[in-house]
């Protein structure tokens, strides 16, 4: 008996040629509508060496993908991410790069396929100016996925390709088989969530959209899906503070992140934060000291947390006498201008958070 494959980002199906089902004949309308990246010159990053397209993405309806630049999903050669699969085997069980990878057979017996599932973005796509357009936007989705990594902030993996004047995010698939990505955006509880808002407001928010979302699995699969609120509304705290303000995220919204469902456990949690392209651009900080004060009176454990990790990004180098930022931007960064800007943004950024703590702290002794 004949069977199909459909590979998707999110799982895997096999189906009978003569299934008569609703989900196959959806199967056959998306494949019918498929537009093939070797006949299409409009599709980006043709000119990588080794990239393969493996999912089902056209340009309308439920295939689309959206934001500020053009994407496609690939394959890619793992030698793109001896990086990952180094961080992955050094601090297993708890490092923070969600993947679609089993981090078992990585870490314990350096098992990974020959090729990787990624998410492919264009910065500068047909040769045009972007959004809100700098050049610190393609070196941004490297970096703050490792400044996440430091932090202990579930993230995606970033590499950032250069092809003659072409510049290409390569962000590896962050969703296994079992799990299913919702961004938030597609839970409308009347309230916005950005970094504009008060912390608050933002927390009740996402507490919406937790309930939300488990309203809609017992809809859909007849029975509600289990979460830890205070969890989901804490490590969203941290996201928040780090990605957001730290890191001066312009677009640090509901659509950069998302809850994952676990088919197995049948629960959901706040998913990896992703989409770095706006940080260090637009502001500093905004509301940088209001919202550590709030975290310091509502969630201590919180506080904590973030004030170690800034403290040891701070942290002077005995032997060479720098700053652990520095060292970390000059790794990753070689442009010595662009490096100038990212220093000074942490720098000052660093300064404020330290010094509000140290005002907190003060008036607690007293």
């Amino acid at each position: 008996m004949k069977k199909t494959e459909y590979g998707s980002f999110y799982d895997h199906r096999v189906f009978d040629e003569n299934d008569d089902s609703e989900e196959y004949q959806e199967y056959i309308k998306s494949f019918e509508s498929f537009s093939n990246p070797s006949s299409d010159a409009e599709r980006i990053g043709q000119n990588i060496n080794k990239v393969v397209e493996y999912d089902l993405i056209d340009e309308s309806g439920d295939n689309q993908i959206l934001g500020h630049h053009a994407k496609r999903f690939v394959r890619l050669f793992n030698g793109y991410f001896g990086e990952l699969f180094h961080s992955i085997k050094k601090k297993y069980p708890n490092h923070n790069y969600s993947t679609y990878l089993n981090d078992e057979d990585v870490a314990k017996y350096g098992l990974y396929p020959v090729n990787i599932s990624v998410l492919l973005k264009q910065i500068n796509a047909k040769g045009k100016k972007e959004f809100l357009k700098d050049d610190k936007q393609i070196y941004n989705e490297k970096i703050v996925s490792r400044i996440l990594d430091f932090f202990d902030c579930k993230t995606v993996y970033n590499e950032i390709l250069f092809e003659g004047d072409d510049e290409y995010v390569l962000s590896v698939d962050c969703v296994k088989p079992f799990e299913h990505y919702y961004s938030l955006d597609k839970f409308d509880c009347g309230s916005t969530m950005d970094v504009f808002n008060p912390i608050s407001e933002n927390l009740f928010s996402i507490e919406q959209k937790a309930k939300m979302f488990s309203a809609m699995t017992q809809e859909e699969i007849g029975k509600r899906a289990h979460y830890d609120i205070e969890r989901i509304k804490r490590d969203y705290l941290y996201i928040y503070l780090v990605r957001g303000l730290f890191l001066a995220d312009f677009d640090f919204c509901s659509r950069n992140l998302g809850f994952v469902y676990n088919e197995k456990t049948n629960s959901f949690g706040l998913g990896p934060t992703l989409d770095f392209e706006y940080c260090f651009i637009s502001q500093k900080g905004y509301g940088l000291e209001d919202a550590v004060k709030y975290v310091y009176r509502k969630y201590p454990d919180v506080y904590e947390k973030f004030i170690a990790h800034v403290q040891k990004f701070n942290k002077r180098n005995l032997f060479t006498r720098k700053r652990a930022y520095v060292e970390f931007i000059e790794k990753y960064i070689q442009n010595k201008d662009m490096q100038k800007e990212y220093i000074s943004y942490i720098k000052e950024n660093t300064e404020r958070v330290l010094q509000t703590s140290k005002e907190l702290e003060s008036k607690q002794k007293q």
